[in-house]
């Protein structure tokens, strides 16, 4: 069980660090015990369903909400109090619950879990890695900021297609030079942030983050940044995972 509000970021890093494949699955409560209808307790039961399901196996980190198994390749949480709050907007629910089974409609076609090349063993932290937001009329302030701490990675949460205004993209060049990763990504909850499109990734050594919004690309720049800050292999990784 896990709180709501940063489920999909520990749903995430588990996806990426948890080395096996047994189902590993969160659910929790949208609703408290005290509610007219509460959903916690047909969540948890739903949840221990799929966990104990052998066809869950190496599907990867699953969130089980509202009657759907979600893959952690795509979790968003998408409303601030409906109980159907987490999605998998851009690629679909992992499957169903009917009937008090699950039923499975996709495999996730990105690497996780049992696949996954990363490795805790070892680590006593992760790199620090930021989120850098875009708005109207946003200056570099921000980014001039982080270039004067220990952040090893940025990632920009920008307008459209992963797109700033000239001085923050100037600012980010800078922090890439210096030897912070910079990883493009969007505010916009659907579609993917993509290379070669609105910011000439290759000429200022950024990588795009393709479907993963902000918040996971977040969490997989920081795993990334444990074995590579190269930008190549880093936008392998984000193409990968």
């Amino acid at each position: 069980t896990h709180g709501t509000d940063t489920r999909e970021e520990t749903a995430f890093f588990l996806n990426l660090a948890e080395g096996s494949r047994k189902p590993v699955v969160l659910t929790g409560a949208m609703r408290p015990s005290t509610a007219i209808s509460p959903d916690g307790p047909r969540n948890l039961y739903n949840a221990v369903r799929v966990a104990s399901e052998a066809a869950a196996q190496g599907r990867g980190v699953m969130v089980v909400m509202d009657d759907e198994i979600l893959g952690a390749d795509d979790i968003q949480k998408t409303h601030t109090l409906a109980v159907g709050t987490f999605q998998n907007p851009n690629y679909g629910p992992l499957g169903y619950i009917y009937g008090g089974a699950p039923y499975f409609t996709r495999e996730s076609l990105k690497r996780h879990t049992y696949q996954s090349e990363f490795s805790l063993d070892g680590i006593a932290e992760l790199p620090a890695v930021c989120v850098v937001t875009a708005y109207a009329g946003a200056d570099a302030k921000f980014v001039n900021i982080l270039l004067r701490s220990d952040t090893k990675g940025i990632v920009l949460a920008g307008v459209g297609n992963g797109n700033a205004s000239s001085q923050v993209i100037e600012a980010l060049a800078t922090a890439r030079q210096e030897g912070i990763v910079v990883v493009r990504s969007s505010r916009i909850p659907q579609g993917p942030t993509t290379q070669w499109n609105e910011v000439d990734d290759d000429a200022l050594g950024f990588a795009a983050s393709w479907h993963h919004t902000p918040q996971r690309a977040r969490i997989l720049l920081m795993m990334a940044l444990t074995i590579t800050n190269d930008t190549g292999e880093i936008q392998r990784i984000f193409n990968e995972y």
